[in-house]
């Protein structure tokens, strides 16, 4: 972790833009896209990782743990519109929420492999005991995706272009001056496993690349089941 010695204002706004570039992929990867009309998915996971926090020049990991719900509509015609909510409780004493949306563009490449681009909004909350800290993004994603059978697969970076910060208290005025925006960048895994026409099951990793956070996503994996409507 660089720069740990930092104020405890720019140590609360990088863990909350640390959450921001976990966006989903393109929602082809997991629901075959249909030749024409509109279809959907929906998919819940269970999530579990690690946080590295490092301040005043020592670090300490700290382990996190929630839930994630994902949607997403298939237009027929390459477009999609990608939407997620995610929350975690830390062991450190703190709870993050997270909700984005994104519109993709998936286009086939080769047999079986496909890249895809998209962009997006983020928004993101964390609940401390006496400030809750509030942030807004700008995020923009590029992938690829892989299909052989019953087996999917994709992997993509997204980038967070954090817009505003701020911290109003809980109790009275706000001990945090000004907070300072941080973009992030994350790389996300996932792979998939058709059960039957309509439900898959998938697993996902993510880790946090770019951003002088104080707080860094080391890793953050799911498992959840996909719906196919």
């Amino acid at each position: 972790m660089k720069n740990t010695n930092l104020f405890i204002s720019s140590a609360v706004a990088s863990v909350l833009c640390s959450g921001f570039a976990s966006a989903g992929q393109s929602a082809s990867a997991v629901q075959p896209a249909a030749t024409s009309g509109v279809t959907g998915y929906a998919e819940i996971a269970a999530v579990t990782g690690s946080d590295t926090i490092g301040l005043d020049g020592s670090s300490a990991s700290s382990d996190v743990s929630g839930g994630r719900l994902d949607g997403g509509l298939l237009f027929g015609n390459g477009f999609s519109l990608d939407g997620r909510y995610e929350t975690v409780d830390a062991e450190a004493g703190f709870n993050v929420e997270a909700a984005r949306a994104f519109l993709n563009y998936n286009q086939e490449i080769a047999p079986g492999i496909s890249a895809f681009f998209g962009a997006g909004y983020g928004t993101q909350q964390i609940d401390l005991v006496m400030v809750n800290v509030n942030s807004d993004a700008i995020l923009a994603n590029v992938g690829i995706e892989l299909t052989s059978g019953q087996f999917f697969g994709s992997a993509f970076y997204t980038h967070a272009f954090t817009t505003s910060t701020s911290a109003p208290s809980t109790s009275g005025p706000s001990f945090l001056p000004s907070l300072p925006k941080v973009d992030v960048g994350t790389l996300e895994a996932n792979v998939g496993y058709h059960l039957n026409d309509n439900v898959s099951a998938v697993v996902s990793i993510e880790t946090q690349v770019t951003g002088d956070s104080i707080i860094q996503k080391d890793w953050l994996a799911s498992l959840g089941l996909r719906f196919g409507f």
